[in-house]
Formats: C-alpha cells, structure tokens, sequence
C-alpha cells in the first residue's frame, strides 16, 4: 500500500495498473474532498428487493408452478426477497473497487467475490452455457412462442413494462381481463413470465420499470434443469456495475 509522502493515496494500492486508472477512480475524489460534488447511482439490496415486492410480491405461485421452478433450479432465488445491509458499509466496501483485478484494495491485500459465494448465496448454477444475447433476437416472435400472448407495443427494442407482465400472468385464467381456460402451456408462460420479472428484479436489476425480453430463450424449457451459467453472469454484472459505480470520468 501507499505511505503518506510517496504522492499516492495513503493506504491506496501501489499496483501499477491500478496507479493508472486512479484520475479516474472515486477515491480521488474522497482524497480530494471532493466526493459532494458526485452522485453515483447505487442500488443496496434494500432497494432491489423493495422492487422485487412491488413489481412482483403480489404475484403468488400455484404447486405447479413452484414445481417448474424446482425442477429448473431456482427454487432458491425466487425465495430471496429481502435482505437488510448496511448500506453505508457497502458503498465503503464498493469504492475500493478496481476493475482492472475485479477485486476490492484493502490495506491488508485484496479481497474479491467469486463464483463460489454467487454459488452458495443465490443457489444459482455456475457451470454450463453462458448467457449471451441472440443479435437475431425478435421480441414480437419471441413473445408469441414463450408467452403464447401477442406482444404489446414495445417500449425499445426489446423491452415490456412490469404492469404488462403481471397484467397478463399473473393471473392464470385471465390474460388482461378476459378469462380464458387454463392448460399446461399456460401454466408454463405464466412461470417464464414470473421468471422473466424475478430475472430482471434480482438478479439484473436496473433503476427502470421495464423488463428485458431478451432473457426469454434461455427459460424456453423449464421442464428441464437449466444448462446456462446464471451464477456465472450474475457475477459478471456485478463487476461490471461496481466498475461503473467507482468510474465517475
């Protein structure tokens, strides 16, 4: 770590990657004093977990349907509602963040997360395929074969409101306010629907009201466990975020 009089932050890394990428960093703003001037926009568990009960929290599971969830491997996740942290020691944790390791700059060495506390925390799987975006992807298609519904009016390419999901699925027999007969494919486009909302709420969660359609190839068959590497993007969009959340440049 860095003494008082070398010109580097005192207790800062000495790495020289890290050195680098310092004009950049947070923490020159917290030397500084400076650190009023700056807003980041970061989201405790606290607030992840208040969206997850008001998009999702009135939307109850049938026996089947937590069936589904079992059999697809994430049973644990849909548990995981609320959570309390102290954010205050969070963002002291978080601002010691350096993208270049992914690790957190302690006084006594580095320290980071890994897939085996993504493992043991969410119960979510941290082998097998990765999760990757078809470029082909067609929202409009995609809805209809998952969901069995005709998409809405789309807001973005590729995006629904939370109120447009728990509209139409949240309620088995109803798709908005039309009753209709319930079947095994209905009950499984009502579980990818809850899952899509649990995907974006918990495990991608952003400040918007909207629900990222792209996710729907990846729950096509929940009959089955699932051959994607959740954990393993749960982890890389945590990095990537915390790397956001220090850059301020």
């Amino acid at each position: 770590m860095a003494s008082q009089n070398d010109g580097r932050i005192p207790g800062g890394p000495t790495t020289e990657l890290i050195e680098q990428q310092r004009e950049s960093h947070i923490s020159s703003l917290i030397f500084t004093g400076e650190l009023c001037d700056y807003k980041p926009d970061v989201r405790s568990r606290e607030h992840v977990t208040w969206r997850y009960e008001g998009q999702l929290g009135f939307w109850k599971l049938n026996s089947d349907q937590e069936a589904l969830l079992h059999v697809f491997g994430f049973q644990h996740i849909d548990q995981i509602h609320f959570l309390r942290h102290d954010r205050d020691l969070i963002l002291s944790l978080v601002e010691r963040w350096w993208s270049g390791r992914n690790t957190f700059q302690l006084p006594f060495g580095e320290m980071s997360i890994v897939l085996k506390d993504v493992a043991n925390i969410l119960g979510l799987p941290i082998t097998g395929e990765p999760i990757i975006f078809d470029e082909s992807f067609s929202a409009e298609t995609a809805i209809m074969e998952y969901l069995g519904v005709v998409a809405p009016k789309l807001k973005g390419k590729s995006l629904v409101m939370y109120t447009w999901l728990r509209k139409n699925f949240m309620h088995i027999d109803r798709i908005g306010d039309e009753k209709i007969s319930v079947d095994e494919d209905r009950v499984i486009a009502c579980t990818i629907a809850y899952l899509l909302g649990l995907i974006n709420a918990i495990m991608f969660p952003d400040s918007s009201e909207r629900v990222n359609l792209r996710f729907l190839p990846f729950l096509k068959d929940l009959t089955e466990p699932t051959i994607h590497a959740w954990g393993a993007s749960v982890l890389e969009y945590l990095y990537s975020t915390m790397s956001d959340f220090v850059c301020f440049q």
